[in-house]
């Protein structure tokens, strides 16, 4: 999977122009689900 790198540090986008934290294969959209499921955003 080739990434792109944004003008934000830690986010690449895929081919698809999905973004994920760069260095992992986690998707952003992944992570903000966590935080909101354990409450720490809303």
């Amino acid at each position: 999977m080739a990434l792109t790198a944004t003008e934000y540090k830690y986010i690449q986008l895929d081919e698809q122009q999905v973004p994920y934290i760069a260095g992992t294969t986690m998707k952003v959209i992944e992570l903000a689900r966590r935080l909101r499921a354990q409450g720490l955003i809303q």
